[in-house]
């Protein structure tokens, strides 16, 4: 996986805002994050398609190896 350089939660920082990204790079560094860290990560999209689509991708970066709960 590749390397990215956005801030992750902390304890101190809980809440995490990114942005600005093409294509399926933000499933990819999700799934790089959801790999590095290996614990629960929320994540909020602004529409259904959007989350779909996110699911999708992050079960492909993740090779099905994390569950991905989607919530309606």
């Amino acid at each position: 996986m590749p390397t990215f350089n956005f801030s992750f939660p902390t304890p101190k920082q809980p809440i995490v805002t990114w942005s600005g990204f093409r294509g399926c790079a933000d499933a990819l560094a999700l799934a790089t994050a959801i790999q590095t860290y290996q614990r629960l990560f929320i994540i909020v999209t602004p529409d259904a398609h959007s989350a779909s689509r996110l699911e999708h991708e992050l079960a492909f970066f993740l090779n099905h190896s994390q569950p991905i709960l989607h919530f309606p």
